[in-house]
């Protein structure tokens, strides 16, 4: 859900007016929850935003960007489209020299290729596509010349035969099903990427080069030591800095990939987080394996692993370890959140709030 800034009464008043306006400048870009159709008949909600009749579309322009909004009801009338990328991109002049951030909702295939046919390889600054099923022609021709890309609910449904560099710096992956028809997309400019409740394989990562620094798979619950492995041995990541592999399967003999010398990011990792997963062993155990020069912060909550605090202290590692407990004040529980941090330089245990700790 994008979440930009709400709106003042004066323009909330003009939405719930029944307008023909396609074209509408407001002070401030609304949220996007907000441009849904309203449930109609008479369990209507009677609070809220009116759908203005006649639009299915909008466009909020501001002093510096485009926000486009399409759903499913986007217009199918050949001449009302023209009319749409008239706006945008003819002499209107909305789009051009602007940043154009794109979001499509539910859209059907039949209004995918419309939208495709407006936007394809043009620069895009943001581009969200949500609970739709895309393919690889459109997925290549819309992701192209996009800075930043989100896929949330996307299925992809088949490999497009020409392959395509995209210029996306920073993609997220949520809950997105087959990753595999991506293989002909190429984000080689990407530097952050975020894979979220998706099937990983090895394959998958493959989309990715070198110029990757940040990578993050949480949650897949398919990340196993077969992929750590990959991640450590094979992959092209030689300038990758923040690895989180939070919240799935890797045991011992994976993380002894990540942490050994001959990992291909050995020498620029710096955070590495493994939390909740199923590694066995002692912290001592760890710490004598870990051959990684950079690393300063080293994440390995919820794992079956003996702390063995005292022994930590003559060595130079950052080691975080979350604490929840609940304190009874008055009537009522709270939950208490803190970090315990174990500093080898004053040789003493210090307790920090998670806010202060991340600070750096």
């Amino acid at each position: 859900m994008l979440k930009i800034r709400s709106l003042n009464r004066v323009f909330k008043d003009f939405l719930e007016r029944d307008t023909e306006l396609d074209l509408i400048v407001p002070d401030r870009v609304m949220f996007y929850r907000l441009l849904r159709p309203p449930k109609q008949g008479k369990h209507a909600p009677t609070i809220g935003f009116t759908w203005p009749r006649r639009v299915n579309y909008r466009i909020c322009q501001l002093a510096n960007r485009v926000h486009v909004f399409m759903m499913n009801e986007f217009p199918e009338v050949e001449k009302t489209v023209n009319t749409f990328a008239r706006m945008l991109f003819g002499y209107d002049g909305c789009g051009t020299n602007k940043d154009i951030f794109l979001i499509l909702d539910e859209m059907s295939h039949k209004r995918t290729t419309q939208c495709y046919n407006m936007m394809k390889f043009r620069k895009i600054k943001y581009l969200k596509l949500i609970n739709t099923q895309i393919v690889g022609l459109h997925v290549n021709g819309l992701a192209a010349c996009a800075e930043r890309i989100c896929f949330k609910n996307v299925v992809f449904m088949q490999i497009y035969k020409e392959p395509i560099k995209t210029e996306c710096k920073y993609v997220t992956l949520k809950s997105c099903q087959n990753l595999q028809h991506l293989e002909h997309t190429k984000f080689f400019n990407c530097q952050q990427a975020n894979l979220v409740r998706c099937e990983i394989m090895r394959d998958n990562l493959k989309i990715f080069n070198e110029s990757l620094e940040v990578l993050s798979i949480r949650r897949t619950f398919s990340v196993d030591n077969i992929i750590a492995k990959y991640l450590a041995l094979d992959s092209p990541f030689k300038r990758l800095k923040i690895l989180d592999l939070s919240y799935n399967q890797i045991e011992w003999s994976g993380l002894l990939h990540l942490i050994s010398k001959g990992c291909v990011f050995a020498n620029t990792i710096e955070r590495m987080s493994l939390e909740r997963n199923l590694i066995i062993t002692s912290l001592m155990t760890i710490i004598s394996r870990l051959q990684l020069p950079k690393i300063t912060y080293l994440d390995l909550n919820f794992n079956q692993i003996d702390w063995e605090e005292d022994e930590l202290r003559n060595y130079n590692y950052k080691v975080v370890r979350k604490i929840r407990e609940k304190k009874q004040v008055g009537d009522r529980f709270i939950k208490i959140r803190s970090v315990e941090i174990l500093l080898a330089d004053d040789l003493i245990i210090k307790v920090m709030s998670p806010e202060d700790l991340y600070k750096d």
